[in-house]
């Protein structure tokens, strides 16, 4: 089963995390490479946070430097933080052009999904310990007759004490800002994984 569903995922170029690497090769000199490539290019340096769209007949922007290139897709329309940037060496290789790539989401958006997870396993957390020092039974570390103890605090303060407090967060619906953020980047980041390949084995009419 497992086999199955790796030769799928591998099969459909689909990554379960948001970063991949993967490699071209080519007939063509690396010369021609990167001259094909800085033909379909608007010339960028600094690759930052996209946040606004660019006017421009250029669907991809970057730079070719020596031996490595860097690029991403550029923002036509709507908004887009999930956009990857491509870093890649042009190399030869068994008397072939071979495009060495990784694929990865800018930093920053890292830095702000690994922030988003953590406070939610945070929360987690507290609502873990919350569960425990709320349970009589936690700090006696001997078996406490709950009716016992709903007879001395009375029906209401003992839910209030016991029951209500263990309410504090819903690990379930916490579990929510973990599993979202993952899909939402992995899916996004396929989706633009995809035209990037796409675009660059059109500039290199792959070879395998």
């Amino acid at each position: 089963m497992l086999s199955k569903v790796k030769n799928f995922l591998s099969k459909n170029e689909i990554s379960l995390l948001p970063f991949e690497t993967f490699e071209i090769s080519t007939n063509k000199s690396a010369q021609e490479i990167k001259e094909d490539l800085s033909e379909h290019l608007l010339i960028k340096k600094n690759l930052g946070i996209v946040f606004f769209q660019k006017n421009t007949d250029k669907k991809y922007e970057g730079y070719v430097d020596k031996e490595s290139f860097k690029l991403r897709r550029i923002l036509k329309g709507g908004r887009n933080s999930f956009i990857p940037i491509v870093s890649g060496k042009i190399k030869k290789r068994h008397g072939k052009t071979t495009m060495e790539m990784k694929i990865r989401l800018h930093r920053f958006v890292y830095i702000f999904l690994s922030c988003f997870i953590a406070f939610a396993l945070v929360l987690i957390g507290i609502q873990l310990f919350h569960d425990n020092s709320f349970n009589p039974n936690y700090f006696s570390g001997q078996e406490v007759d709950l009716d016992e103890l709903k007879s001395v605090f009375g029906e209401e303060k003992y839910e209030k004490i016991f029951l209500q407090k263990r309410e504090l967060f819903n690990p379930w619906f916490l579990s929510i800002f973990i599993i979202w953020p993952y899909l939402f980047s992995t899916i996004a980041f396929n989706i633009e994984s995809r035209k990037v390949k796409k675009f660059l084995r059109k500039i290199a009419g792959e070879f395998q």
